[in-house]
């Protein structure tokens, strides 16, 4: 196909310097595995990156670009305080809900993905670009808390006709920008401070748009609880992993047990991108492994169910310990 002829994905990401070896290994591995089939725009809203960091972005992603015969185009677009003032401050930044100025920010856009800066894309991110369409407002993943009820906040305000109703992760998505922007108004004043949301925007997400969201194949954005951890469907196939919690990889050497594998895939994905560079060995928490021991010990007696799921992950820690030995 001519280059020219290749419809374009925006693709969207949030960062500031301390998250920025996320944002980076997240980009940078969901153009790794693009498919060749379109043209990418990437736009990172800036919360605080350094200079350096912002031409190393743009200079990896073109080299990426060009290897794989695409076309890309990477925007910086820094976040005034003004509309950062906009958003509330969710442990202690305010850009975990950025993504839902995009409508005001991109005036003419029409629909983009946006990933977050926790994400590993091994499967890529073009299963969510490619569900969007006008009937529906998002394009996302089953989360694990699974309906709308094991949300409290969204519990609070829906109709107990709608508390079975599926519930998604807005780590990846893909958006109808022109639907949301329908629902500005609406957006902004469910930021307000009198309203509560357990999960920041992907509460206020959840609940603003119930019933209007289609679902992409699970492997797109596999949350790394124990279960998926344990069941380990991201090892053998291609998947995206998404960092769920306040641990993120890059922020210690350390892992809890059950995220010892998917730690590894970070790391991997990160010496990729920087070659000949040395990370530190990563250990196993012993805290955790010592919790994990006592919780298989109580398990097998009244949940042995729960007792094999610890019992699987704990096995997979011990192999990544043994590979990388």
């Amino acid at each position: 196909m001519n280059p020219s002829q290749r419809e374009i994905i925006t693709l969207i990401s949030t960062a500031n310097s301390k998250f920025y070896p996320g944002l980076i290994v997240a980009l940078y591995t969901a153009l790794e595995n693009s498919s060749g089939k379109y043209d990418y725009d990437v736009i990172v809203l800036d919360g605080g990156l350094t200079s350096a960091e912002i031409e190393k972005t743009d200079r990896l992603l073109s080299t990426l670009a060009r290897e794989k015969n695409i076309a890309i185009n990477v925007t910086n677009r820094v976040l005034t305080p003004e509309e950062l003032q906009i958003l509330p401050v969710r442990r202690g930044s305010p850009l975990t809900n950025a993504r839902l100025l995009v409508p005001k920010l991109f005036p003419d856009m029409k629909k983009a993905v946006y990933l977050d800066s926790d994400v590993v894309c091994a499967r890529g991110i073009e299963d969510f670009f490619e569900k969007i369409d006008d009937s529906f407002a998002i394009s996302a993943c089953l989360d694990p808390h699974r309906i709308l009820k094991s949300d409290r906040t969204v519990r609070d305000r829906i109709k107990p006709s709608e508390y079975e109703w599926p519930y998604f992760n807005a780590g990846v998505i893909g958006i109808n920008v022109a639907r949301w922007r329908e629902k500005f108004d609406e957006i902004i004043a469910l930021l307000s401070a009198e309203n509560e949301w357990k999960h920041a925007d992907q509460s206020l997400l959840n609940y603003l748009f119930r019933g209007q969201w289609n679902r992409v194949e699970p492997l797109a954005n596999v949350c790394l609880t124990l279960r998926n951890c344990a069941e380990g469907s991201f090892i053998k196939v291609k998947a995206n992993i998404h960092f769920i919690g306040p641990v993120k990889p890059w922020m210690s050497n350390e892992s809890n047990f059950y995220r010892r594998c998917a730690d590894q895939f970070f790391d991997q994905a990160w010496l990729r991108i920087n070659p000949g560079s040395q990370l530190p060995k990563r250990t196993v928490s012993s805290k955790s492994l010592s919790a994990a021991k006592r919780k298989i010990f109580w398990y097998q007696l009244f949940q042995p169910t729960r007792a094999r799921l610890y019992r699987s992950a704990l096995r997979l820690c011990q192999e990544a310990e043994l590979g990388e030995s």
